[in-house]
């Protein structure tokens, strides 16, 4: 009866044994199986990221593109104001300087030619106010202040400039002379020193 008992646990033993081999087998099997899946839902993952992250980088990528865009072409519009500004003072100093010669001559003949260089004068320092109202956004705080005491000034005697007779012109002229020697000077420096800094010479 015991060589039955010990023959009934080796079979038993067997069953197990086989049992758990094919359990384990299984097991391993299954294991292979979840870590196959796992790596292709893995690899399909990693696929989808960069994609996903080379997708970024190029709209990162235009939308820098687009800001230096943007920048180039205020640049550029900032570059032709201040061109545009710098011929207005110009032709501001060419005309008062003729204005201011027209007033110091004895020559009669040159006399008469006053009105029509008021008239121009009149006509160029209207255009370059409007001009500045609506460009002063594009400059500096330093050069706005600048151009405002400038502005101040032509506005401090434009109007006795537009109704003085020749022999009363006195106050204007002197002021004049000024914003022609030193003002009007200063601020063309001041343009051609912001216009080559954004040149880079």
């Amino acid at each position: 009866m015991l060589v039955n008992i010990i023959k009934a646990i080796e079979g038993v033993l067997v069953l197990s044994v086989q049992g758990i081999s094919v359990v384990a087998i299984i097991m391993y099997v299954s294991k292979l199986l979840f870590k196959l899946i796992l790596n292709k839902d893995l690899e399909k993952y990693k696929s989808e990221l960069a994609i996903a992250v080379e997708s970024h980088k190029t709209e990162l990528n235009m939308l820098a593109r687009q800001d230096e865009i943007k920048f180039v072409r205020l640049h550029e519009e900032r570059a032709e104001i201040i061109k545009d500004l710098y011929n207005k003072l110009l032709n501001l100093e060419n005309l008062l300087s003729t204005t201011i010669a027209i007033d110091l001559t004895s020559d009669e003949e040159l006399k008469k030619l006053m009105p029509l260089e008021k008239e121009k004068l009149r006509e160029s320092l209207i255009d370059y106010l409007k001009f500045y109202q609506s460009v002063k956004l594009y400059f500096d705080i330093d050069t706005c202040k600048q151009l405002e005491r400038l502005n101040s000034k032509f506005s401090d005697v434009a109007g006795k400039y537009a109704f003085e007779e020749f022999n009363e012109f006195n106050f204007s002229i002197k002021i004049f002379e000024h914003i022609y020697e030193k003002d009007i000077p200063d601020l063309i420096d001041n343009l051609e020193s912001q216009f080559r800094s954004m040149l880079g010479v």
